[in-house]
């Protein structure tokens, strides 16, 4: 009898380039971004649910990684509206807060136009 040797087929580009990340369970309803600059490989996936996870990595030797998982919809919206104010208190852009947080740059301005209007 003769045995011939099986390899496993490879996982899918996408998939594995998230798992490896440490971002499980990618789905194809999924919506996601993966961004380099200065140095940081920045992946956004917004699942389906709402909830939104970020993995920013130093490419490079310094080993840093950061993770951020945020669900928008277990937060009011005044909860929700104090973070983007925090997040913009600490130097982020409009864009880099709706991509952190799940919700679109012009909802990220509305809350903080909303905010200078109070």
């Amino acid at each position: 009898m003769t045995t011939i040797p099986t390899t496993k087929a490879p996982a899918a580009p996408i998939p594995a380039l998230f798992d490896s990340l440490g971002i499980k369970q990618v789905s194809r309803k999924d919506q996601f971004s993966i961004e380099y600059a200065s140095g940081f490989l920045t992946a956004t996936v917004k699942h389906h649910d709402g909830s939104v996870h970020v993995v920013r990595r130093s490419i490079g030797n310094n080993g840093f990684s950061e993770v951020t998982t945020f669900d928008p919809n277990k937060m009011s919206r005044d909860d929700r509206d104090k973070l983007i104010s925090r997040l913009s208190k600490d130097g982020f852009s409009q864009s880099e807060i709706a991509r952190r947080i799940g919700f679109s740059q012009a909802t990220v301005s509305n809350a903080l136009r909303k905010q200078k209007s109070t």
